[in-house]
């Protein structure tokens, strides 16, 4: 069989067997990091890349194996901290093959993207050739920075809150009874397209969260405390390497979501909290089902919530040239989550038996 069948047949066995005829040629010296035979899909999933990422990405070919053992890592960190287990494996494997391009491909980022850590787009994963050190991060190491932000792809593949389209799709277009019964239709409704953004945020800051504590946790490194800094004219406090300001709105939204927080819960804890839901659930469907009551407050509160997400979301993307800039105040926004946030925290456990499955149907969500 040619190699470029093998690239893309389901066969497992006839990919497998091929592997050893493909290492003997290309990388003599390689051999896994790990003993995947007791998690022969990972096994599968990781020759894939390896294959995928030969053919269609030439100028990664030197560096292949250090980026397969960081994929490698990746998924051992995550079994040993719990993130992936037996029972959401299947899950979190059919979300990093793409639905329209097929296995995912490992790449260096187009020179023009030179001033990018990393992206994802379509089935490829891209990442900065040049990546050495962030100044948030003063104790990582080269290869550990590298790897961090291999990691932040995965966890934007694995996570993927915007693959729920259509519940956010309903959540834009019901509000607009809400705020009309409010007497708000015209300029709330006007920002409707800042609600995906919001999301999109969360899933930006959760990414990163997970990348930087598998990155330390795999490094046997203590992480930064959370430090005052200034971002978009606005002091903020983080201990993330990037996108710092996504952090506290995103962990202050958390206190608000069933299962994700304690009174005495740490920053870090609600985060994990809330990358596990985004793993194993609906994430989307769950916080609209949390704020959705038939109380026209409780769900203009999430609508706020949302919107001011997604302008910091915009905003924080056109300060490094992606997008174009709003008129907005960052710290109004930043503010009006702290406000609105506080009088919804919710610290009870998980609802036994989940989530209703349609947001019309009620949760018992009540203000703390």
């Amino acid at each position: 069989m040619a190699q470029d069948d093998i690239l893309w047949t389901f066969d497992d066995e006839a990919i497998e067997s091929y592997f050893n005829e493909f290492i003997n040629k290309e990388y003599p010296n390689f051999r896994f990091k790990f003993d995947w035979k007791n998690f022969p899909k990972i096994k599968i999933y990781l020759i894939r890349l390896m294959y995928t990422s030969f053919a269609h990405s030439y100028d990664i070919r030197n560096q292949l194996p250090e980026i397969i053992h960081d994929v490698e890592i990746f998924f051992a960190t995550c079994f040993a901290t719990g993130i992936i287990t037996r029972q959401n494996l299947s899950r979190i494997l059919k979300r990093l093959i793409d639905k329209d391009n097929g296995f995912r491909i490992a790449e260096f980022l187009p020179s023009e993207l030179s001033g990018v850590f990393g992206n994802s787009i379509g089935n490829r994963i891209q990442i900065n050739r040049r990546m050495t050190r962030h100044s948030n991060s003063p104790d990582l190491s080269a290869a550990e920075i590298r790897r961090l932000y291999m990691f932040h792809e995965m966890g934007h593949k694995i996570l993927n809150i915007l693959a729920n389209e259509e519940v956010i799709n309903f959540f834009t277009n019901t509000i607009a009874s809400t705020l009309a019964s409010k007497g708000l239709e015209g300029a709330d409704l006007h920002y409707k397209e800042f609600i995906k953004e919001g999301f999109w945020m969360i899933e930006e800051c959760l990414a990163q969260e997970l990348a930087e504590y598998l990155t330390y946790y795999s490094a046997n490194k203590e992480r930064p405390e959370f430090t005052t800094r200034r971002d978009l004219d606005c002091v903020i406090l983080s201990n993330l390497d990037f996108y710092g300001i996504f952090q506290m709105p995103t962990i202050k939204l958390g206190r608000t979501i069933r299962g994700c927080a304690k009174p005495s819960s740490t920053n870090e804890e609600i985060l994990l909290n809330m990358i596990r839901k985004a793993l194993n659930t609906n994430f989307n469907l769950e916080l609209i089902s949390e704020y959705n009551q038939g109380d026209a407050n409780l769900y203009h509160d999430l609508f706020l919530t949302l919107r001011a997400m997604g302008m910091i979301k915009v905003m924080k993307y056109a300060s490094f040239g992606i997008g174009s800039s709003i008129n907005v105040n960052t710290q109004s926004c930043l503010n009006a989550i702290e406000n609105i946030t506080r009088r919804n925290r919710d610290y009870r456990d998980y609802p036994e038996g989940g989530y209703p499955t349609d947001p019309r149907a009620p949760s018992g969500h009540y203000h703390r």
